[in-house]
């Protein structure tokens, strides 16, 4: 028998998953590929489009992000990107978060835009699976209006506290982790956030609450140091962001790594095992002292 001739062939399903498997582990592999063969290219092709990151200015293509959905639109097949579409980020000038009921499968949602606006609101409404959001409430307008569209809701990201958080996180029946940015504001009233942590059954239970700072890892010490003494839980974790919308995307700039939430939870994992005490925070991996 001549080997070189042979066709050996693993099992179609087995095949498929391996490539999809590579290409979500290894993004900038994507497009390599997408020229391997034609049935290959069919699998593939929907990964480049499952986040869509629209920006005010024409940014490079990252490897697993489409920012122009003009280059994305297929005439053979208009419906390719509402099938295939999970996350969405709109910055603070896109237009095209006029357009989201446009992905009526999106489950992640990061809006920039910090104020009311009804249109976006009945959007919303159409978006019937959201399972993680960022934003401001302000966005939001009445927020009694919006909660049908966010039954689903497990992972909620405020852009900034407000004095009705407690009220508004109540009665979100399947939040588990909420993250809240303080902009640099140490000074905040941290006693607004133990509410948060002592929300109970009927109603949502945190198991992650999540104080972020932009600034980096040099303000997250300051900042901890002014946490009450009372405020101590399992379930606080301090650290920072890269991106606004970095709790949403499936990693980060095209590659898989680590986002707030990954690190906050191998932290309460950390600190649920006895590797770190209560008043500690996490700050990226690294451990601090909170008291």
């Amino acid at each position: 028998m001549n080997c070189m001739n042979s066709d050996p062939r693993l099992p179609p399903e087995l095949e498929r998953e391996i490539f999809e498997l590579l290409a979500y582990n290894c993004a900038p592999m994507r497009y390599p590929l997408l020229l391997v063969a034609r049935r290959v290219f069919a699998w593939i092709e929907p990964t480049l489009y499952e986040t869509l990151v629209f920006r005010a200015t024409n940014l490079a293509v990252h490897a697993d992000t489409i920012v122009n959905i003009c280059a994305t639109e297929r005439v053979d097949d208009p419906d390719f990107l509402a099938r295939h579409v999970r996350r969405i980020v709109f910055d603070n000038a896109s237009s095209a978060m006029y357009r989201l009921d446009t992905y009526p499968h999106t489950t992640h949602i990061a809006i920039a835009q910090s104020h009311y606006t009804a249109v976006l609101v009945d959007l919303l409404l159409k978006v019937k699976n959201i399972r993680h959001l960022v934003l401001y409430h302000t966005t939001l307008g009445e927020h009694r209006r919006v909660l049908p569209a966010l039954v689903h809701l497990t992972h909620l990201s405020l852009l900034e506290p407000f004095d009705t958080m407690t009220a508004f996180c109540s009665a979100l029946p399947a939040l588990t982790h909420l993250s809240v940015h303080l902009h640099g504001n140490g000074d905040h009233e941290w006693k607004e956030f133990q509410p948060l942590l002592d929300l109970a059954a009927p109603g949502p239970r945190l198991s992650q609450l999540v104080i972020l700072d932009f600034i980096g890892a040099k303000s997250i010490p300051i900042m901890a140091l002014r946490i009450p003494a009372g405020l101590r839980d399992s379930r606080l974790v301090l650290t920072y962001w890269m991106d606004f919308f970095e709790g949403v995307v499936d990693g980060y700039d095209g590659e898989k790594r680590e986002n707030f939430w990954d690190v906050a939870a191998r932290f309460v994992r950390e600190k649920s095992a006895g590797k770190h005490a209560e008043s500690h925070n996490s700050m990226n991996g690294q451990t601090i002292s909170g008291s």
